[in-house]
Parts: structure tokens; sequence; C-alpha cells
């Protein structure tokens, strides 16, 4: 299966988005274990010479419809460089309020070939409560020290700042950088 996916990704090189191989459902193929999958860009049906080796091999599926390129996704992941030359937050309390470069808190990124995006995992303990807070109220005068913020709320700010860098989809997730590291 393995090579026959590399087969198909050179041939439809331009397209290729994701790839993959999965355990077959049991109720729509029977007797089958396993399928390997080529995702495409576009709804475009694929090449006749990828069809042709799909067809061949009933536990090849090739599917369409993803929105950009692997190629595109390593290129953003690449730009991106773990964060490095993105602050957070760019204005300060009253002076006091360090500005962070967000690689300090990112702890992997990674290509999700069945989701068509880029993760990035932030370690949001990474980021100090001041920062948090100023991201959060985007006022520099602002400071809520009583409260660890959200991360949800905290994932939409740094997501804003992260799409100034790249213009592919992309998901951010939590994943501690040291899971022995205690909560400030």
């Amino acid at each position: 299966m393995e090579k026959l996916l590399v087969e198909l990704r050179e041939t439809e090189s331009n397209r290729a988005a994701g790839w993959g191989i999965d355990r077959a459902d049991p109720y729509t193929r029977l007797g089958e274990s396993f399928v390997a999958w080529l995702w495409l860009t576009g709804h475009d049906p694929p090449s006749n010479q990828a069809q042709a080796l799909a067809a061949a091999h009933p536990d090849i599926e090739i599917r369409t419809g993803a929105s950009v390129t692997y190629a595109q996704l390593q290129s953003a992941q690449q730009h991106f460089a773990d964060g490095k030359g993105i602050y957070l937050p760019r204005d300060t309390l009253n002076g006091a309020v360090r500005a962070i470069e967000l690689s300090e808190a990112v702890a992997w990124t990674w290509i999700n070939h069945r989701t068509n995006t880029l993760e990035i995992a932030i370690d949001t303990y990474r980021i100090p409560h001041d920062v948090g807070s100023v991201m959060l109220t985007g006022d520099p005068n602002t400071y809520d020290d009583n409260r660890w913020p959200p991360e949800d709320q905290l994932f939409a700010k740094i997501a804003e700042e992260v799409r100034t860098r790249i213009d592919v989809p992309f998901d951010i997730v939590f994943q501690r950088i040291d899971p022995d590291e205690r909560h400030r």
C-alpha cells in the first residue's frame, strides 16, 4: 500500500493534500482490513493514470475536496517557524508586561493529513498571566490577576496573530511542553 501511495502522490503531485492508511470499515469493505487513501485538492476527478491505479487495487481510495496541497501546508509550516518573530502582546501594561515571543509557548507544529490543516500546539502555561490578560482585554491598562485566561479565548487571540503569518487552514491545540512543570 505504501508503494502505491507514493506512486499516486507522484502522479497527482500538483494536487496531493494528504494521505494515509486506515482500518477499513467492516460494514462497507468486507474482507479488507486496511484501506489506503489519497486526498486531492479541488473537486475535479483524479487523472486517468491515478484512476486506473486505484481501480486495479480495491484497497485504495482517492478522495477530492481538500482546500490546500501538502506542499502549501509544508511551506506555511516553515514560514511560521514555530512562532519566531510573533510577539504577544504588542502593547504593555504600563510598561510592566514584557512581550513574549510565541515560540516560547509553541510545543510543536504538525501537518494533519486528515483535516488538511497545520496544527500548532500551544502550551498556555508558558504565556504569563499578565500577557494573557492584556491579550484578552486588548487594554494595556487593564489587568486581571485573579483568573487564568480562558483557553479558547486565548487561542482565538493567538490565532489572530498567527493569521498574519500564514494563509492556510490551521488549528491551535493545547499541549504541555513540560508535563512536570507546575501551573504558574
